[in-house]
């Protein structure tokens, strides 16, 4: 269950380094900064740091100029303003039934992108396209520093949600795509298995 007390982050900023030591150092000067919280930070393939922040919109800003500040160079970097609640969900570790929600006739969207940053970019795109879900979300870590989600629905909904995942990209950033009309029980229960 959700904290009732907990705030959710009404922005996000996504900013990779190419090395850890960097990363930890900006990580660092964020949060002395800024009242923003830590999403995710750690390294990612191929040993790049991977930080991604929340919080209120000024709180979020004031982050992101605190990495600005110490003048590393970022190799991606994206702030995304409004995120859509089932990123924010996925991050703070809200559980609600999803495993009973996947049955044999529902479809899956997947999309692969090269970044974490354009990779957030698309899925909130999409999130707000598509009467969809965010089912399983891959950060970089053993997939190359690649951004990898999916999201569930019915077909129509998830070929609204990745056409708008793709529109909101350079055709460069996508990987890949694919969509599954009815994607077996089975699979899912082990695909999905993080959200148990």
């Amino acid at each position: 269950m959700s904290n009732p007390n907990h705030t959710r982050p009404e922005a996000i900023y996504i900013v990779e380094y190419a090395g850890i030591p960097i990363g930890i150092d900006v990580l660092d000067r964020m949060v002395k900064r800024a009242s923003a919280d830590i999403l995710y930070a750690r390294p990612v393939c191929i040993g790049k740091f991977l930080i991604v922040m929340g919080g209120g919109v000024d709180d979020v800003r004031e982050a992101r100029q605190a990495a600005a500040d110490t003048g590393a160079k970022a190799l991606q970097e994206r702030l995304l303003t409004g995120a859509h609640s089932e990123i924010l969900t996925y991050f703070h570790r809200v559980r609600d039934n999803r495993k009973k929600s996947i049955t044999d006739k529902t479809a899956v969207g997947i999309l692969e992108t090269r970044h974490a940053a354009s990779g957030f970019y698309s899925l909130d795109a999409a999130l707000k396209r598509g009467r969809v879900r965010l089912e399983q979300l891959w950060l970089g870590h053993c997939i190359g520093g690649k951004f990898c989600y999916i999201l569930s629905g019915r077909v129509e909904d998830i070929h609204s949600a990745l056409t708008a995942a793709r529109e909101s990209l350079d055709p460069a950033e996508i990987v890949s795509d694919r969509i599954i009309p009815a994607l077996n029980e089975k699979a899912a229960a082990f695909l999905f298995r993080a959200y148990g």
